[in-house]
């Protein structure tokens, strides 16, 4: 009966633990989010996904075009 009590105990805790922050995964998003901006994707004319980042003065660019403009080799 203990073994259940504890089983129950800790099945209970497991369900509260909480992440305190997922980043994003890319490198890009993770820059633009660095410089204040927001991680969007927006859908284009081809039906496609485009990864863009909307800085906080309300632009829109390219995710990695800002990135690479940052990070040159």
């Amino acid at each position: 009966m203990k073994k259940y009590i504890v089983l129950i105990g800790l099945l209970a805790s497991a369900c509260t633990i909480t992440l305190d922050k997922i980043e994003p995964a890319s490198p890009s998003a993770v820059f633009c989010h660095k410089q204040g901006g927001t991680a969007i994707a927006k859908r284009n004319k081809q039906g496609n996904y485009d990864s863009l980042c909307r800085l906080p003065n309300g632009k829109e660019v390219d995710e990695w075009e800002y990135y690479r403009q940052h990070h040159k080799p």
